[in-house]
């Protein structure tokens, strides 16, 4: 009786360290969608939604035809964040080995991903510790990343009544 009442106690405990985040993905007509995910908190929130971004598709998100950009060797060395600014710099073997199109796309995955709460408001994002000009679809190439810069791929808004 004492195994199961311990049991049900971790359970609850894994399900409070978990918690439910979008990341965005790539839908068929070449659009973002946001994807809830149940994420383990490991780390701090970007960490962990970086690790999404660089994880493989589910099952459904596959079925939904959906796809990422962002490369599977991305790898995260460090984070800083003040206020509504984060400061992001990956190891090399990532973002600096994809160009044109995909690069933009995974750029525009990362900045709506991390900005999605409105806690972040733009990314700075480095390359062995050396802070980088990125294009954007909107604004040309630029160092501070923010949302606004890649509105051409924002999600698709059905405006509609529902009831």
């Amino acid at each position: 009786y004492g195994d199961h009442r311990d049991l049900h106690l971790s359970l609850r405990r894994q399900r409070q360290m978990c918690i439910r985040d979008s990341i965005y993905l790539f839908d068929e007509n070449e659009r973002l969608s946001p994807v809830l995910r149940v994420i383990p908190r490991a780390e701090l929130r970007v960490t962990d939604l970086i690790n999404e971004l660089t994880a493989d598709l589910l099952p459904t998100e596959r079925k939904a035809t959906l796809s990422t950009t962002v490369p599977s060797g991305l790898s995260l060395a460090g984070v800083t964040q003040e206020d509504d600014l984060a400061i992001i710099n990956f190891n090399y073997g990532g973002l600096e080995l994809i160009e044109g199109d995909e690069l933009a796309k995974a750029l525009a995955q990362i900045v709506w991903t991390l900005t999605e709460t409105g806690d972040l408001d733009s990314i700075i994002i480095s390359i062995g510790g050396d802070i980088k000009t990125w294009p954007t679809t909107n604004s040309g190439d630029q160092q501070l990343l923010r949302r606004i810069q890649f509105m051409s791929y924002a999600p698709d808004v059905t405006i509609g009544i529902t009831g």
